[in-house]
């Protein structure tokens, strides 16, 4: 379980070398969704999720503070 501003999201995680995928759901009903990134030698973590009916993935950028 993980907050992003007042969001809770449950979820699981898993690494395998440079990978990072996670399955989640954002709570209310919402529609399982899922991501797969790639750690950058900077720390960043770069990817794209999905949600399950969505015609699209979104890109995403974590930057470590």
């Amino acid at each position: 379980r993980w907050k992003i501003g007042p969001d809770a999201i449950e979820g699981v995680g898993m690494v395998s070398g440079l990978t990072l995928a996670s399955a989640f759901s954002l709570g209310g009903g919402s529609s399982p969704s899922m991501g797969v990134y790639e750690l950058r030698p900077n720390g960043q973590l770069v990817g794209q999720w999905t949600t399950i009916g969505a015609f699209a993935a979104g890109q995403e950028t974590a930057t470590p503070r």
